[in-house]
């Protein structure tokens, strides 16, 4: 598989909260049916142990698709699963917290050029936005 920070395409979030009460494997499915780039689970209330299974779930249909899986916010679940990637928040651990946790590519969000430029000093992956809500 490509390096995660070269891909082009749709970045595809499953976040269950946001799935209109459709299974969200199915969701995940249908998006990695479209040809999504990666695919990213975003599970800020979940317990851990149903984000494992999610997460386990859904990593085994991007493998299947050939598309980079990676974890919301969560250094020490993305390391478990051996996901391709972690995805943090300006207000989760930092990127030099999670490098000890978590081995692979980091992408941080930004909220404006300032955060951006800073991003790029230590993320592989730079979120913009939001456009639009999750």
């Amino acid at each position: 598989m490509e390096k995660l920070a070269t891909r082009r395409g749709l970045y595809a979030i499953i976040d269950p909260e946001h799935c209109a009460s459709r299974d969200p494997l199915w969701i995940a499915k249908e998006v990695l049916a479209g040809g999504c780039a990666a695919l990213q689970l975003r599970a800020k209330k979940l317990p851990d142990g149903d984000i494992l299974a999610m997460g386990r779930d859904l990593q085994q249909l991007c493998r299947d698709s050939g598309v980079p899986f990676i974890l919301n916010d969560r250094a020490d679940l993305a390391e478990i699963l051996q996901a391709d990637g972690l995805h943090l928040g300006q207000n989760d651990l930092s990127i030099q917290e999670a490098r000890p946790i978590y081995r692979g590519s980091i992408g941080l969000s930004t909220h404006g050029y300032e955060q951006a430029r800073k991003a790029a000093i230590h993320a592989e992956i730079i979120g913009v936005g939001p456009i639009f809500p999750t």
